[in-house]
């Protein structure tokens, strides 16, 4: 947003008024009024015209400069050997006390930088009666405002010069004609490097020029009117012409001595010549006074030109000329941050300007609203980063539980632990690198399993001969295949023993080896011959040959339909049961379990097969799943998955020896009985 600053230029016969929009990056000049004066105006009448001016252009937050004539003031150039401010500040007022009569108390002083020469710092001290301010302030209190600073006519133009572009480099020398005196600057790149102030103004140059005539109206009015400066190389054409360039030239005459002189000193100073001469006030309009000086001081004269400012905005910036000069230079001299060092402000101390403090004082409902809505933002600000940091903490903790499970596999949340776990030195277990069991070994203890579960049930495991431990029952009901010479070799055992023989002389086989026969049954009965049909042997004919088998008749139902040969639960339940029927189809056996894939008849054999795994003593936590087989080679068979875990339990520790009993009683038979069931129990589970 925009901050409007206002310059006022308090003229004789007119108050001028500038105003500058101010923003953050430039300054543009974008409004101009004026009030005239009366000929003779008192205070009073200049306070009224000025009330009238400011009604119709100040706002309650504009900014308003105004500035105090240079013959008002005294100033003077003094070397400090230190830079800082500070310093300067408090030294400036000690040091000025030797070059002026009058108490320092009684005035106010500031100071603006000039340079450095010699290793010491120049600066341009100025002080103002306090008397004299406070009369200028109470002034415009009187028609209603209140200005915030109040500088020195003089410097404030070094703003301006800045700002055109013609001017803004090299030496240059600026005279503002006044009314009652001419105040010359010397500018070195836009910088103040002297001051100095003329007795010589308008008015004298007008009171010289009526002298030479007799008229009623005011001097000035006469300057105005006839003042004439013949070109150069041009003659007169009458003698009232020659009369008026002869009087304006003697009235200018003081003016051109003073500026001669000062045009020296500044070049004894700069040791340089200026490269133009500024010039601006009343008495510039004058015509033929540019080519009068350039012709007396040797200096091209170039006058202001508010058009050529950047960023303006004035549509009369082209006919203003010289008349705006001053009023412009001093808003923009409010505006420019970098000014402070090129002008000065007697609004200090006791004359301080209390409008700021008002402006807070107006302005505090407001500033605390935004303060709350900024804590609030701040607040909710505060509350989201936090949020998300908190959020991020969880995630990373999470990464961190991750992270840790696979490097020291404990999942842990605490960096500190973790980082000690990982610079701790390893220790290896060597123990926990090998399995329970070996593959080899769970393979054969599955396969011992799998033969207990598809074993039938009336076959003994181990048969010994005649008077032999686990002699066979010979009650026993057992598939007992005749053996013969043309016995059917499907139905031959694994290992039994089928020697040649020769039949006698009526063609009949001789009688068995008992021995043999013996040795063969005890195969046969080892090894079962797997059934041909739903588990019912083969029948063999006298002399080996099959026997024709029998075909039962069709059963029908009561409408006479054939009922189907898996139909009816009965069919199979009336053929003998010889046993669960199970294959391995794979098997993947990892260092702490086993998973394998195979078919089973039934669910029956599927579920004795995971009652034998559970049983285990380094078996545990079976699980399985089946589905049921519609096709292939062993329909309705069920096709099954199942994974256990393979640990262990530690070897028993060796028990110590016990003590020799002095009196064996009823409590060591009773220990006695406990160790055997114990002995025998382990030796059961043992047993493969």
């Amino acid at each position: 947003m925009a901050h409007r600053i206002l310059g006022l230029d308090i003229g004789r016969r007119a108050l001028k008024l500038a105003i500058v929009d101010k923003t953050l990056r430039q300054a543009s000049l974008t409004g101009w009024d004026e009030e005239p004066l009366p000929h003779e105006a008192t205070d009073d009448t200049r306070a009224a015209a000025l009330k009238r001016l400011m009604d119709r252009n100040l706002r309650p937050d504009d900014m308003l400069a105004v500035s105090m004539p240079t013959d008002a003031v005294m100033h003077r150039v003094l070397m400090f050997p230190f830079r800082d401010d500070k310093s300067i500040q408090e030294a400036v007022g000690f040091e000025l006390e030797n070059h002026i009569p009058v108490p320092v108390s009684d005035l106010c002083v500031d100071y603006t930088r000039i340079g450095e020469k010699d290793g010491q710092t120049e600066v341009l001290a100025i002080a103002a009666h306090r008397e004299t301010v406070q009369k200028q302030l109470d002034w415009l209190r009187s028609a209603g405002i209140e200005p915030r600073r109040l500088g020195l006519t003089s410097l404030a133009y070094a703003s301006l010069v800045r700002k055109l572009p013609d001017m803004a480099t090299g030496w240059t020398l600026l005279c503002d004609i006044g009314t009652r005196s001419t105040d010359v600057v010397l500018l070195n790149n836009g910088k103040t490097e002297m001051v100095r102030s003329l007795s010589v103004g308008a008015d004298s140059v007008a009171a010289i020029f009526a002298g030479h005539f007799k008229s009623d109206k005011p001097s000035d009015d006469v300057l105005a009117e006839h003042a004439w400066l013949l070109p150069s190389g041009s003659m007169a054409e009458t003698a009232d012409e020659r009369r008026l360039d002869t009087a304006t030239r003697e009235a200018l005459e003081p003016l051109t001595r003073e500026l001669r002189q000062t045009l020296a000193y500044a070049m004894r100073r700069s040791r340089v010549r200026p490269e133009r001469l500024i010039v601006t006030g009343g008495l510039c309009r004058l015509a033929g006074l540019d080519e009068y000086l350039e012709r007396a001081l040797g200096l091209r004269v170039m006058g202001v030109r508010l058009n050529e400012l950047p960023d303006q905005k004035l549509s009369e910036s082209a006919t203003l000329g010289d008349r705006g000069a001053l009023a412009v230079a001093l808003a923009l001299a409010a505006a420019d941050p970098t000014a402070a060092d090129d002008d000065v402000n007697f609004r200090q101390g006791e004359l301080g300007y209390e409008g700021d403090f008002k402006v807070l004082r107006a302005r505090l409902p407001m500033l605390a609203a935004f303060a709350i809505i900024a804590v609030l933002l701040l607040g909710v600000r505060a509350t989201l980063t936090w949020k998300a940091l908190a959020t991020e903490q969880e995630a990373q903790v999470t990464h961190l539980e991750a992270l840790s499970k696979a490097l020291i596999g404990k999942a842990s949340g605490d960096f500190e632990y973790v980082q000690k776990e990982l610079t701790r030195e390893p220790s290896l277990d060597v123990a926990g690198l090998y399995p329970d069991m070996s593959a080899f070994k769970v393979l054969e203890e599955i396969s011992q399993v799998i033969d207990k579960v598809t074993e039938p049930p009336d076959v003994v495991p181990e048969v010994g001969g005649p008077g032999e431990p686990n002699a066979p029952n010979p009650e026993a009901r057992s598939p007992v295949v005749p053996i013969g010479p043309v016995a059917d070799p499907s139905m031959r055992a694994p290992g039994m023993i089928r020697p040649a023989v020769k039949p006698d002389e009526e063609g009949n086989d001789p009688p068995p080896d008992p021995k043999l026969e013996r040795a063969n049954r005890n195969t046969f009965l080892r090894r079962p011959p797997e059934p041909t049909d739903l588990g019912t042997p083969t029948s063999l004919q006298p002399g080996g040959v099959k026997a024709p088998e029998k075909k039962e008749p069709e059963k029908k139902d009561k409408d006479g339909d054939k009922k189907d040969k898996d139909g009816e639960e009965g069919a199979k339940s009336d053929k003998p049961f010889s046993g669960h029927k199970i294959e391995l189809n794979a098997m993947q056996i990892e260092r702490t379990g086993v998973t394998m894939r195979g078919e089973a008849d039934t669910q029956d054999a599927l579920l004795a097969l995971q009652q034998a795994i559970d049983s285990h003593k380094c078996f545990s936590k079976v699980k399985s799943s089946s589905d049921r087989i519609t096709f292939e080679r062993h329909r309705d068979w069920f096709k099954f998955t199942m994974q256990f875990e393979v640990a262990c339990p530690e070897a028993v520790e060796k028990k110590p020896k016990a003590k020799a009993a002095t009196k064996p009683d009823a409590a060591d038979g009773k220990d006695s009985g406990k160790k055997d069931g114990k002995a025998k129990k382990a030796e059961a589970e043992e047993e493969p």
